[in-house]
């Protein structure tokens, strides 16, 4: 991520407030929701952009949420290896 970037999500935060980003970042996931289960439920091949451009916005989000909770960002990182670990072990079992 650029410094740009960087900045541009920190401002957000600031003029929007946390509450309200982690409530959009949540609207985002159900976005991203909806164009999955369109696009591999119903076959619809019109979802795919909208998929890609949902997973942008929720990527944006976590970013946001990452700097938000950023005094976790260890925690968040021993959990995501473990469970990644874990789903190591249930394709090789």
């Amino acid at each position: 991520m650029t410094s740009d970037e960087l900045e541009t999500l920190h401002r957000a935060i600031k003029h929007y407030g946390e509450k309200t980003q982690a409530i959009n970042a949540a609207g985002e996931c159900a976005e991203l929701i909806d164009a999955l289960l369109k696009y591999y439920n119903q076959g619809r091949e019109d979802a795919l952009y909208k998929i890609l451009e949902e997973m942008a916005d929720v990527e944006i989000m976590l970013d946001q949420l990452k700097l938000i909770h950023l005094e976790h960002r260890y925690t968040i990182e021993q959990i995501k290896a473990a469970k990644i670990e874990r789903l190591k072990k249930r394709l090789y079992e």
